[in-house]
């Protein structure tokens, strides 16, 4: 009786073995992805104050995006990265003279192109503030 649960253990060892080494060779087959989702982010706008003027060397950064950017001289920017997705996105504004009130603004990007795996595409969307002065 031992002797039989002996030949019925090592018979299911060498079943489970050959299944086991087929599972691992189909999973080396399949494609494998690195990285993490990312898509290429495009954002512009404009900075005005409450009365319409344009405001130049503005700050604007992207939440979770370390980098800022300035408005040029016609309260104009550009920002152009490649990050890992998100949604939704908060974008800050800030006067590195603290002369206006910061503001920030949060919005969702739909993503256009990409692959469907971890490159999603691109996003753009284009963000204006008007800043308020600090009384």
């Amino acid at each position: 009786m031992q002797k039989l649960k002996q030949i019925i253990i090592k018979r299911w060892v060498k079943i489970l073995s050959v299944l086991l080494g087929i599972m691992g060779i189909a999973a080396c087959s399949s494609e494998m992805l690195y990285g993490c989702p990312n898509a290429d982010y495009k954002f512009n706008g404009n900075v005005k104050n409450q009365d319409g003027e344009n405001l130049e060397k503005m700050n604007i950064s992207v939440k979770y995006y370390y980098q800022t950017t300035q408005t040029d001289a016609e309260g104009n920017y550009n920002m152009e990265f490649n990050h890992l997705l998100n949604n939704p996105i908060t974008i800050y504004c800030s006067d590195p003279n603290e002369e206006y009130k910061p503001d920030s603004l949060v919005f969702y990007v739909e993503y256009k192109g990409g692959d469907g795996d971890w490159y999603q595409g691109k996003a753009e969307k284009t963000v204006n503030f008007v800043l308020k002065k600090k009384e």
